[in-house]
């Protein structure tokens, strides 16, 4: 899976595994953790998922705890370039 994946994502981060390696995480600055925590670990980047026979109990429930979580101000920068043309029959 991961050479399939290596090979159809040559140049995007989707060809590699989620956290990267151990020793590239390792060699990273803390200020960097920080910075990418505090941009991109906020509450509007979140998914909730309610796995249960959803009611008016579980909508206020959710409300509750998560609806006065602020919207944090940032200015969003775009990801970067896509994925260059494939070569080939376009598999």
């Amino acid at each position: 899976m991961k050479r399939l994946a290596a090979a159809a994502y040559e140049w995007h981060n989707y060809g590699k595994s989620t956290i990267g390696n151990r020793s590239d995480i390792e060699r990273v600055p803390v200020e960097n953790l920080r910075a990418f925590y505090r941009k991109f670990y906020q509450p509007d980047n979140v998914v909730l998922v309610v796995a249960a026979n959803s009611t008016r109990a579980s909508a206020r429930f959710v409300q509750k705890y998560f609806g006065s979580i602020p919207r944090p101000e940032r200015n969003w920068t775009p990801p970067g370039p896509k994925n260059p043309p494939r070569m080939g029959n376009g598999l």
